[in-house]
């Protein structure tokens, strides 16, 4: 039952703004990366779900004007990238995207799979708190360093992604 409530406390996170990465590295300590990485996973997911459906509907107005330049044709590869990118906030970004063109599944599919390198930086860095020692340190920096660098990437190519789509024209 417990997890249960996380998952859906992490979802109403999302929706409602709230950063949710010291939850995500709190859940780490409690139940270890493994258990962790499942719950964060479900619940970010599901909040992102959410707040995507109320932008695309009851919020649409207010998340088209946060999306800015997203409201071109978006496609699941540029969801993915987005969410490899830390520069750009979580929970902002979720109500945007209901502003683009990006079917429900494919949002869904490339957020989870997108989030899923942070979740585990942050989850892992809980779980480091949980069984202190040098191999858990350096797993954390580990993981830590890898999500930098496929952030870094993910950067780089949602720049030449979107240098290479077309703009859509003005009404």
């Amino acid at each position: 039952m417990d997890a249960l409530l996380f998952v859906l406390t992490y979802a109403a996170a999302c929706v409602l703004l709230i950063p949710a990465s010291l939850i995500t590295v709190g859940a780490g300590a409690y139940w270890g990366p493994a258990k962790a990485f499942a719950l964060v996973s479900a619940g970010s997911t599901l909040g992102a779900t959410a707040a995507f459906l109320l932008g695309r509907t009851l919020l649409r107005d207010w998340a088209r004007r946060k999306a800015g330049a997203l409201t071109g044709a978006v496609d699941w590869k540029a969801v993915f990238l987005l969410r490899l990118s830390p520069i750009i906030p979580f929970n902002v970004l979720n109500y945007a995207l209901g502003a683009t063109d990006v079917p429900l599944p494919h949002y869904v599919l490339a957020s989870w799979l997108g989030m899923m390198p942070g979740t585990a930086a942050y989850v892992l860095l809980g779980g480091a708190a949980r069984r202190p020692g040098w191999l858990t340190a350096v797993g954390a920096a580990a993981t830590l360093g890898a999500a930098w660098l496929i952030a870094r990437e993910a950067k780089r190519r949602l720049t030449a992604y979107s240098a290479s789509e077309p703009r859509a024209k003005a009404p």
